[in-house]
């Protein structure tokens, strides 16, 4: 029926107009975001479980980061102790060297103040072995743990360097009768001193103190001082004190502070001197067995120290398989992402095509739908 008022055909074309446009408007926003659903209204279901896979992918981004930087730590230690490692060996060697008790006081003094810069040298490394603020050497941390591997225990070696290889030398004590005393005592003094004793003690102290003590004493007083205290004593008092205390008597409420480094030319004396000691004409002390203890106990650090090494190169392979599983893991997280959300481009490209084709021949269906009812003027003429 043909009628001017209802045109069917232009309604059918309409409406498939409309559907190929919202096809077209979709396909285009799927090209544009590379997404087949790029909001909760595309997929709510898919949607969701993408957003799930994203935040699991952004949780083991943060884990692969700890593991990073947990990696870069353990370089940089384990770059230290190598470094450590080999100046304990050059120590060792200058230790046993001093254990020659045929080494005049020129030689030794050499050896020793060669001994001495490589210490420092390997305190100074262990105290810059930080990553990120973390040192696995000098006990400021307690454990480094990330994403399941074994928790490393710091170690302070800074404190062993320092107690058990500079720190530790030979004791020796001075017993002997002086006018002026200035030297440090490795061990105990029980001597006599008729003027000041300008030195500190690092045992017990027994002798008689004519003079002013300037210094002070790591261990026990239990001597008689006629002058005046103007040092530290950390042990307990039970002597008698003739003179003042200018200093501080801690009766080992106080725990004294990191010991001396050894000062070889400073070591030993034992006899009588009529006139003032300062240590520099006292012969090298010819303790060999003490500087062999030395050498042994170096090597028992290089021990230690490739035991360390060890057992941080096992954590830091650890972390480096964590690292290569994270990675794997969250691809296989990305693919499976991609697969929920992301769009078919060569699928899309090719249906762009056959709907800009459709859209051209609903435009065509429509004219020709809007042209029907002219034929009804042609009724009347």
């Amino acid at each position: 029926m043909l009628s001017m008022n209802t045109n069917a055909g232009a309604a059918s074309a309409l409406r498939s107009m409309r559907s190929i446009h919202a096809e077209l408007a979709s396909v285009q926003t799927r090209l544009s975001t590379g997404l087949k659903v790029s909001s909760p209204r595309d997929d709510g279901g898919m949607w969701g479980m993408a957003n799930g896979l994203r935040a699991d992918i952004v949780g083991l981004g943060s884990e692969m980061d700890s593991i990073g930087r947990t990696v870069s730590t353990l370089e940089v230690t384990l770059a230290a102790l190598d470094g450590i490692s080999g100046i304990v060996m050059e120590m060792r060697e200058k230790a046993l060297a001093m254990s020659d008790t045929s080494l005049d006081a020129a030689s030794f003094n050499a050896l020793e103040a060669d001994y001495k810069a490589l210490f420092e040298q390997t305190v100074k490394m262990a105290e810059s072995a930080s990553f990120n603020g973390i040192n696995l050497l000098d006990g400021s941390t307690v454990t480094l743990e990330s994403l399941g591997l074994d928790p490393i225990e710091s170690g302070n070696l800074v404190s062993l360097l320092q107690t058990g290889v500079s720190s530790n030398p030979p004791a020796v004590d001075v017993s002997g009768i002086v006018n002026n005393y200035g030297s440090t005592v490795t061990g105990s003094y029980s001597g006599i001193s008729d003027g000041t004793f300008s030195g500190d003690v690092y045992g017990n102290v027994s002798g008689i103190i004519n003079g002013d003590f300037n210094g002070d004493i790591y261990g026990n007083f239990d001597g008689i001082m006629n002058g005046n205290l103007n040092g530290t004593l950390y042990g307990t008092f039970s002597g008698i004190m003739n003179g003042a205390v200018n200093g501080t008597i801690h009766n080992g409420a106080v725990e004294p502070p990191n010991p001396f480094t050894f000062d070889a030319e400073h070591a030993a004396f034992e006899g009588d001197i009529s006139g003032s000691f300062t240590g520099i004409d006292v012969p090298v002390p010819s303790d060999a067995a003490a500087y062999s203890g030395r050498a042994s106990s170096l090597s028992t650090l290089l021990s230690a120290l490739g035991q360390i090494s060890a057992r941080m190169g096992t954590t830091l392979k650890g972390a480096e398989m964590q690292q290569t599983f994270l990675s794997g893991k969250a691809d296989v997280f990305e693919t499976a992402r991609g697969n929920l959300i992301d769009t078919d481009l060569a699928r899309d490209s090719a249906r762009l095509t056959a709907l800009q084709t459709r859209e051209q021949l609903a435009v065509q269906a429509m004219s020709i739908a809007n042209a029907a009812p002219t034929i009804l003027t042609r009724l009347f003429v």
